[in-house]
């Protein structure tokens, strides 16, 4: 009578308690409302808690059992399943709002869509390379870039075969409305001090910053460009009080880091667009560090800046300057180990991040320009800004530094 409970945990009978349980984590997760876009995913999600339940409980003999004995015990197990998938369902629900809140979310999902655009316009710029040397250099030419040709016709192809879903992601959770609420000047009465403006009373809403701590990490592959990582997680989240001239200059400041670096962009007389960014970004930190010390505020992102981060930051300074040409005329030229450099920026910064934490009393996550102390507490018991994985680690402290 056990064997469907089995097959709906997706394991074999007899299985032992851990590998039910195991499969169980892994199930409820998949079915869940909020994730899963089953129609029917609820239903599952029970039916996974009810064959949870029915196997650990399957030692009890019920050969003893009258028939409404029998149905009432199974009642019992049912409505166990049920309220243990309720508690499930809302944990992971909370799990997912911490998520979501943290701005991590909204990352991944705009690098995802940035994935879904790029893979057909490298297949179409493939093919066209192919064409194009044909038509300019010969046959010869042709045939040495059929195999680019291929390349790009596998890219092309491949996303024809998942065109019903690969450009349908999930929405931004930080929509227009959200972020001018969040924006939104509050006068609010409270007894907390500002930690951004000693001496001065948190009379505006707080600053939250949402910590991350990695528990386990699993890997599957989907198909040959497709695979997944599921990091489990663990989002705590905490409240900085502010005064409002604090938040009036953390806003003041993050728009004069958007002004600078897209001035330099724009105005640098650079040939590199990297070095105009990299030197915008390098102005757009001095004045705000400027703007913080003439006010007496302290960075509400000061807390990313951890002496690993300065040390990586310096790291990878160093190698882009090495990789580039450095002229009178020019200023700064890009040559071909520029872009290996900001390839290895890239997808290699979160093993350099590895290395560091590897460094005995969590050296490299302490603070190198202060942090509240909220913070440094949960530092010390494994929490971290941002999750450590291959592009995030670049990408989301930038985009926290400069809009927080």
């Amino acid at each position: 009578m056990y064997e469907k409970y089995y097959k709906i945990l997706e394991i074999n009978p007899g299985a032992t308690k851990e590998e039910i349980k195991k499969s169980y984590r892994r199930l409820v997760k998949k079915y869940h409302p909020d994730v899963s876009k089953l129609p029917d995913s609820h239903e599952k999600f029970i039916a996974v808690s009810e064959a949870y339940e029915m196997l650990l409980q399957q030692g009890k003999s019920l050969a003893e059992l009258n028939r409404e004995a029998k149905e009432e015990y199974f009642r019992e197990v049912r409505e166990r399943a049920r309220k243990r998938a309720e508690a499930q369902k809302e944990k992971l629900r909370q799990e997912m709002e911490e998520y979501k809140k943290s701005g991590l979310y909204d990352v991944i999902l705009l690098l995802k869509y940035g994935f879904s655009l790029f893979i057909p316009l490298l297949g179409i710029s493939l093919i066209t390379a192919m064409v194009l040397e044909g038509v300019n250099h010969g046959n010869q030419a042709f045939l040495r870039f059929v195999p680019v040709g291929v390349l790009g016709g596998f890219l092309l192809g491949y996303v024809l075969i998942k065109r019903k879903t690969w450009f349908k992601q999930d929405k931004f959770y930080f929509t227009g409305k959200l972020l001018f609420n969040k924006l939104k000047l509050r006068k609010i009465t409270t007894a907390a001090q500002c930690y951004y403006n000693k001496n001065r009373n948190a009379n505006s809403k707080p600053y939250k910053i949402t910590m991350v701590k990695v528990k386990s990490i699993r890997l599957s592959r989907q198909g040959p460009l497709s695979g997944n990582v599921e990091y489990k997680r663990i989002y705590r989240t905490i409240e900085i009080p502010r005064s409002l001239r604090a938040y009036r200059i953390h806003i003041i400041v993050s728009f004069i880091k958007v002004f600078t670096i897209t001035a330099a962009l724009i105005f640098l007389p650079f040939d590199s667009f990297l070095w105009r960014f990299i030197i915008g970004t390098l102005l757009a930190g001095g004045i705000s560090v400027l703007i913080n010390f003439l006010t007496k505020t302290s960075g509400r992102t000061d807390y990313i800046m951890s002496k690993g981060m300065v040390f990586k930051i310096l790291l990878w300074l160093n190698l882009l300057i090495l990789s580039s040409e450095i002229s009178i005329s020019q200023y700064f030229s890009d040559t071909y180990y520029t872009y290996i450099t900001v390839f290895l920026l890239i997808f290699f910064d979160a093993v350099i991040e590895s290395l560091l934490d590897a460094i005995p009393y969590r050296f490299a996550q302490k603070t190198a320009f202060g942090e509240p102390p909220q913070v440094s507490v949960l530092k010390e018991k494994g929490f971290r800004p941002f999750l450590n994985a291959p592009i995030i680690t670049t990408i989301y402290p930038f985009i926290k530094w400069v809009f927080g």
